[in-house]
Formats: structure tokens, C-alpha cells, sequence
């Protein structure tokens, strides 16, 4: 697993963290998190926020892990569900999935939702948020 340095993305490079090899392929995907959920992930993989029992929502956890179709989203997500009065680092995920079209993923426009445990992408890497970035 690879960590891709933080590009300090802005407008004019679409908020992109990861290269457009990546960006653009059909089965690379990526997800959002806080920085405490890391070496859960890597060493568990990806749990809904139900399965955890903990979300930016505690009345409405997803049974679903969902995953973005561009890096951008995420890095909103990361930066937009931060505790201001405590900020800390977050982390996106880039992934491989060897396909979309299977039961148990609902592949929607700007992203999916895996509906099952069971089915987990291949992490290809990371990139670490910086508690001091602003996506504005």
C-alpha cells in the first residue's frame, strides 16, 4: 500500500489528491475517513458506520460503506465532518474493486454503496489529510 503525499489541492487541480491514472479508472474508488479509523481498516477493512455503531449521524448509521468516484468527494467529506474544536488529520483511501457490476453494490452516479461485508476492495494506497487544510 502506497501513501501519496498531500498535493495541497485547490480549484485549479479539481481537489484531486491521487495521479489521473488513478482518478479516472472505472474500478478505482475512494473513501474518506477519519484518521483514528486507519489501522482498523487496514487490518479489518471497511465496516458500515451500523456495523461500527458510530457516524457523522448517530440517528442514522448506514448499513452501507460507501465509496466515491472521484477523490474530491472524499476530501470534502474528510475536511467538511471534522470536530472544528478539535480538529485532526484525516485520510483518504484509494481502492480497486475487480468489479462494479455484482450483487450487493449499488452503483449510483458519483459513487457506490457495498451492501454487504463481505465484499472488500484491494486497498492500493493513501493519502493523509492535513488537520490544517481548508476545502473551500
Amino acid at each position: 500500500m502506497k501513501q501519496y503525499d498531500f498535493p495541497f489541492p485547490n480549484e485549479e487541480k479539481g481537489y484531486s489528491l491521487f495521479p489521473s491514472d488513478l482518478e479516472q479508472s472505472d474500478n478505482i474508488l475512494f473513501h474518506g475517513t477519519a484518521i483514528e479509523n486507519f489501522d482498523a481498516i487496514v487490518s479489518d477493512g471497511f465496516k458500515s458506520a451500523k456495523e461500527i455503531g458510530k457516524g457523522t449521524n448517530p440517528n442514522f448509521l448506514l448499513e452501507s460503506v460507501s465509496y466515491a468516484k472521484t477523490s474530491n468527494q472524499c476530501l470534502a467529506y474528510v475536511c467538511n465532518n471534522r470536530d472544528e474544536s478539535n480538529p485532526k488529520d484525516g485520510v483518504v483511501f484509494v481502492v480497486k474493486f475487480d468489479s462494479l457490476d455484482v450483487f450487493g453494490i449499488t452503483n449510483n452516479f458519483d459513487d457506490i454503496h457495498v451492501n454487504l461485508p463481505n465484499i472488500q476492495p484491494e486497498i492500493i494506497g493513501y493519502c493523509i489529510v492535513p488537520k490544517e487544510y481548508k476545502f473551500i
